[in-house]
């Protein structure tokens, strides 16, 4: 075999023993961005079902507007979340809150007239309580106002007032009760006081 011939056999199997290595290269990249896309689909999968898991969540069934039918009620927000979603039957707002409790409670501010209102508290950066106010008359969700404290601590007792529960700033934190009446267009409106009760101990010298 002369030297011409035994060069290219030898170039010719390096020839054939590239290619082979570049299609296993191939095929392990290949194999190996499957994997990672895989993994990233899994990965983004379960993202979503914990935001799912943890969105806060609650319905409830009553009638809001009088006319004796029902409203299907629905709040949902985020855990650590300010924003929030009502919905009352196929009508829905957007609203904003810190802290939010992630609930709603149902009240009667007046047992005079046909409607039940919606209260939705947060507690805000540092116990710094406010509620939110939102009324259904049938066609849309009214944003009445928001007061100072939890459902818990305001004051509601049907006489169409609301009693706020107030932080007071002057010499100390204090808090006192700010009451607030129902407008003829359902919202509320703060009742000036001209003295604030601030239910302090004082010792005199």
């Amino acid at each position: 075999m002369d030297n011409n011939m035994l060069v290219k056999k030898i170039f010719l199997a390096y020839i054939i023993g590239l290619i082979l290595l570049t299609g296993c290269a191939s095929r392990e990249y290949l194999t190996s961005t499957k994997t990672n896309q895989k993994i990233k689909s899994e990965a983004q999968t379960k993202i979503q079902n914990i935001s799912d898991i943890e969105t806060w969540q609650q319905t409830d069934n009553i009638d809001l507007d009088g006319d004796e039918i029902k409203d299907k009620i629905l709040f949902k927000c985020q855990p650590g979340s300010n924003d929030f979603t009502l919905k009352v039957n196929n009508v829905s707002t957007s609203g904003k809150g810190e802290n939010l409790d992630g609930n709603f409670v149902i009240v009667n501010i007046d047992k005079t007239d046909k409607f039940n209102e919606i209260a939705i508290s947060e507690s805000g950066p540092s116990s710094d309580e406010q509620t939110a106010f939102y009324c259904y008359d049938g066609q849309e969700l009214i944003f009445m106002g928001k007061v100072q404290g939890s459902s818990n601590s305001i004051k509601i007792l049907g006489d169409g007032k609301v009693i706020a529960n107030k932080r007071g700033q002057i010499l100390q934190t204090w808090f006192y009760e700010e009451p607030y009446n129902l407008s003829k267009l359902h919202k509320l409106e703060k009742i000036p006081q001209d003295l604030y009760k601030m239910n302090s101990k004082v010792k005199m010298k």
